[in-house]
C-alpha cells in the first residue's frame, strides 16, 4: 500500500466528549495502516459570513482551499473526512478532484440529530438544521465509502438518502483500565452513582429529567462529570449530589463508582459514555439509548430503564443487596469483545485492503 492519505479533523490532545475519542482512535489507527504517507488538515471555526453559506463542521474557505493545495502538491489518493458535517468540502474536493477517493466517517446521521434539537430546542436551532442537512446531503452524494457506527445509523442513512453504509464500527476506547488503581483507589462508604457527559442537551435534559425524577427516591450519592457541566453546579448540587467540570483523569471517578447511570433519551450514534464505563468494569443503569449500538447485553452488567419506576426499583435493589460489586467483570469482558482498539483497525485495515 504506497497510497498518501490526508485526514481531515483536529488532532485531539485532551478528550472532551465522545466524538473526540472516536476521532482520536481513527486518526491513530490511519498512522498506523499509513505510517509516514499520511497528512493532517485540521479545522477551524467558519466566521458568521461563512456560516451564511452554509461552512459548518469547522470547515472555512480558507481551509477548503489548503486542502486542495495539499491534495495537488502531496499527490493524496484518498481523503479521510472525520465528520458527517463537511459536504461543501467533499463536492470541492471531488470537483477538483474526482479521481481521489473520500471515506466519511458519520458519528450519527445529523438530519435526525439536528430534528431532535429543534423538539428539544426550538425553532431557533432551524437554521443548524438547514446547514447540518445540506452539508450531510452533499457529503453522502460525494463520498466514496461512508462508515457509520451502528445499524440504526444505517437504516437512517437509507431512510433520508437512499444509501447504506460501506462499513459499520462501533465504538471503541484506548484501555485505559488499571487493575492496581481498582484496588488502591479509596471508596465512598456510600453508594456512589456516576454521570459522564459534555453539557450538551440531550446529556443536560437526561440529567435533569433524573434530578428531578429518579434521585430524590433513592438513597446514593450522585457524581455528575463532564466538560461544561460546572455551570450547572449550583442549580443541582446538595449533600447527596456533587458536579464536576472537566477533569484531568476520569478514571478515579469510575473506579469510585458502584453503577454509572445514563438516563438518556436523545441522540444519534453511539455512547462512548457507555463504553468507557464497561472498559472500567461497571454496572451501567440507562435507556434504551445510551446502549443504542451495543449488542447481546444482559442484566448482570448493563440494566435497561426507560421511566423513572424502573430507574428507581433497579437502583434501589442495587443498593439494598451491594450486590453488582464495583468490579464488575461481565462488563469488562463485554468491552474487551467488542470495543478495544484492535477490532476497530482490523475492520478499517480491511476497508482500506479492499480499496487499494
Amino acid at each position: 500500500m504506497n497510497k498518501y492519505i490526508l485526514y481531515v479533523g483536529n488532532v485531539i490532545e485532551k478528550i472532551a466528549s465522545g466524538a473526540d475519542m472516536v476521532n482520536q482512535s481513527n486518526l491513530t489507527i490511519l498512522n498506523e495502516i499509513f505510517n509516514n504517507r499520511i497528512f493532517i488538515s485540521e479545522l477551524g471555526n467558519p466566521n458568521i459570513y461563512e456560516k451564511l453559506f452554509f461552512y459548518t463542521g469547522g470547515c472555512t474557505k480558507r481551509i477548503c482551499d489548503d486542502i486542495l493545495n495539499i491534495i495537488e502538491t502531496k499527490s493524496i489518493s484518498i481523503v479521510f473526512l472525520s465528520s458527517s458535517l463537511l459536504g461543501k468540502l467533499a463536492k470541492s474536493i471531488k470537483k477538483h478532484y474526482p479521481s481521489v477517493i473520500i471515506i466519511s466517517f458519520c458519528h450519527n446521521i445529523e438530519i435526525d440529530y439536528a430534528k431532535e434539537q429543534i423538539k428539544v430546542k426550538g425553532i431557533k436551532k432551524l437554521p443548524s438544521f438547514l446547514s447540518m442537512s445540506y452539508n450531510e446531503s452533499l457529503l453522502v452524494k460525494y463520498s466514496n465509502k461512508i462508515i457509520v457506527l451502528n445499524q440504526r445509523d444505517n437504516e437512517l442513512l437509507k431512510k433520508y438518502y437512499n444509501r447504506v453504509a460501506d462499513l459499520m464500527c462501533p465504538i471503541v476506547c484506548e484501555d485505559k483500565y488499571n487493575e492496581m488503581k481498582n484496588i488502591t483507589t479509596p471508596h465512598e462508604s456510600q453508594f456512589t452513582t456516576l454521570f459522564v457527559g459534555t453539557s450538551f442537551f440531550a446529556n443536560v435534559d437526561g440529567i435533569q429529567w433524573y434530578i428531578n425524577n429518579v434521585k430524590p427516591y433513592t438513597n446514593d450519592k450522585l457524581i455528575i462529570v463532564g466538560k461544561g457541566m460546572e455551570k450547572y453546579k449550583t442549580k443541582w448540587e446538595n449533600n447527596n449530589i456533587e458536579v464536576y467540570g472537566f477533569v484531568d483523569d476520569l478514571s478515579l471517578y469510575y473506579y469510585n463508582a458502584d453503577v454509572v447511570v445514563l438516563p438518556i433519551f436523545h441522540g444519534g450514534g453511539m455512547k462512548t459514555k457507555t463504553a468507557e464505563a464497561f472498559m472500567y468494569g461497571k454496572c451501567v443503569v440507562g435507556t434504551n439509548e445510551a446502549f443504542q449500538g451495543y449488542d447481546n447485553l444482559n442484566d448482570n452488567f448493563a440494566i435497561r430503564c426507560n421511566d423513572a419506576n424502573s430507574f428507581i426499583s433497579k437502583l434501589s435493589e442495587l443498593i439494598k443487596n451491594n450486590s453488582i460489586g464495583k468490579f464488575n467483570k461481565y462488563s469488562r469482558e463485554y468491552f474487551l469483545e467488542n470495543n478495544t482498539f484492535e477490532s476497530h483497525y482490523k475492520r478499517l485495515n480491511s476497508l482500506f485492503n479492499n480499496i487499494l
